[in-house]
């Protein structure tokens, strides 16, 4: 099966910065060709994901693997996600931590909930990790780093967690589904973690959204 190209325009935008030779596009449906030539830039973008290298087409390859096959971006997604629990930069977890809320995908949402609920994670993470799954439970409300740690002396549950109205996103379903209760499960990290004293404010307080 072919690739399929939602957005054909911001594609060939990204292969021209990748230095990739652009194929005749058909009006409708890629042709084999042009599918040879999206799966070896989904192989580079993977290379550069992993490598780390050249570090000028870091932010190029993550924008190109949201058009590559799931079973590609799903386990680079995970990689992403596992690194950014030792981050301290709030911008770099919500770039490996965010996509949950666009992209539900179990293992995704897996991977969200131990950031969530790790005490070897920073703090920043931690508290990224809570705001995408609330993004997760609730897509028509905007969420922000500097709301979420200001939420460290508000009751649990207060009505401060929700962000401004927005039209949601429609999200895109991963590769394996997320688990039938998965609201449930967020829960119960939820109230644990809201509730230990010796949690860290700033984590206990965007928990406290969940309950």
């Amino acid at each position: 099966m072919g690739i399929t190209i939602r957005n054909r325009p911001k594609l060939l935008a990204l292969m021209l910065a990748a230095g990739v030779t652009i194929p005749q596009w058909l009006p409708a449906q890629a042709s084999e060709g042009d599918d040879r030539h999206l799966r070896n830039v989904c192989r580079l973008a993977e290379q550069v994901i992993r490598t780390g290298q050249p570090a000028n087409k870091h932010e190029w390859a993550w924008a190109y693997m949201a058009y590559c096959p799931l079973a590609q971006q799903i386990p680079l997604r995970v990689l992403a996600m596992h690194a950014a629990r030792s981050t301290h930069d709030s911008e770099v977890a919500q770039a490996a931590l965010m996509p949950l809320g666009v992209l539900h995908d179990g293992t995704l949402f897996q991977e969200v909930l131990a950031v969530a609920d790790d005490r070897q994670a920073t703090s920043t993470a931690r508290v990224v990790a809570w705001m995408s799954l609330y993004a997760l439970a609730h897509p028509d409300r905007s969420v922000r780093y500097e709301h979420f740690v200001r939420l460290a002396d508000v009751a649990p549950g207060s009505t401060q967690c929700s962000g401004i109205r927005m039209h949601p996103a429609v999200p895109e379903q991963g590769a394996t589904s997320l688990p039938s209760a998965y609201r449930e499960q967020v829960r119960a990290v939820a109230r644990r973690v809201a509730a230990d004293e010796s949690e860290p404010r700033a984590v206990r307080g965007a928990a406290g959204c969940l309950m």
